[in-house]
């Protein structure tokens, strides 16, 4: 009777942690998907810091405001109400987790308040 005091709670403790960690591995990382373009995405300028959505075009883009080839995809942390720029393509193939904040560590995602300040 005793041992069944320490083993439930065990056995629980031990299938959450199962849980999580097969969560954590086999999640999709924040709507990236690599390799194929979206018809409209978020863009950090580089020069200005300042937050834009427009269509899709290879980066850097074109920012109509400088002239200037600085504009970059940016992908937003939540924890820190930021964006930073998307890492390239072959760093999210490797990282099981997805881009994640370079402050926080927080999956960062591709939606986001375009009020929030930009990273550089």
């Amino acid at each position: 009777m005793r041992n069944s005091f320490i083993v439930i709670p065990a056995l629980l403790a031990l299938g959450f942690g199962g849980w999580t960690v097969l969560r954590t591995f086999h999640s999709t990382p924040n709507e990236i998907v690599v390799g194929e373009e979206p018809e409209e995405i978020t863009y950090l300028c580089l020069e200005t810091g300042k937050v834009s959505e427009g269509a899709w075009q290879p980066t850097p883009a074109l920012n109509p405001a400088t002239g200037k080839k600085t504009l970059v995809q940016g992908l937003y942390c939540a924890k820190c109400n930021k964006w930073y720029r998307a890492p390239p393509p072959e760093m999210v193939e490797r990282s099981p987790r997805g881009p994640s904040c370079p402050v926080t560590g927080d999956p960062l995602s591709v939606e986001g308040p375009l009020s929030a300040p930009g990273a550089i």
